[in-house]
């Protein structure tokens, strides 16, 4: 029940090696990224979620993306988490 509380919606922005996460009333920063994978994650089991850990590689945070645009149809029809998972991983090598 916790995941329904601590959603946030807002804009994942990855460029010049860093990767951020703006909400309302939240910035994260989302480095260094230690692993990105995708798949299906808890009781959603429709949609494919981007997991990723950062930080410490002892005390690791997780997060897990989804593209919401188009009423969450996005990722289905255009395969944007793709992108996304490509952005990151790209992150894992710098």
């Amino acid at each position: 029940m916790d995941a329904r509380r601590n959603t946030l919606t807002g804009v994942l922005k990855i460029e010049d090696g860093n990767a951020e996460f703006f909400s309302e009333n939240k910035t994260i920063q989302i480095e260094p990224v230690l692993s990105v994978q995708k798949g299906r994650r808890g009781s959603d089991f429709i949609n494919r979620w981007i997991e990723v850990q950062y930080g410490d590689p002892e005390h690791a945070f997780t997060v897990y993306l989804n593209d919401g645009g188009w009423r969450g149809w996005r990722p289905i029809l255009a395969r944007t988490n793709r992108r996304i998972v490509a952005d990151l991983s790209a992150e894992l090598r710098r």
